[in-house]
C-alpha cells in the first residue's frame, strides 16, 4: 500500500520530506 514516494518500496528508508504521513504508514509502504 505505497500510494507516496517515488520508488516501488521505502520500508528502509525514513519517512522524507516529500510525503508526510505517519512512522506506522511509511512502515509498510
Amino acid at each position: 500500500m505505497g500510494r507516496k514516494g517515488p520508488k516501488r518500496h521505502l520500508k528502509r528508508f525514513p519517512a522524507p520530506a516529500f510525503w508526510p504521513i505517519p512512522r506506522k504508514a511509511y512502515t509498510f509502504t
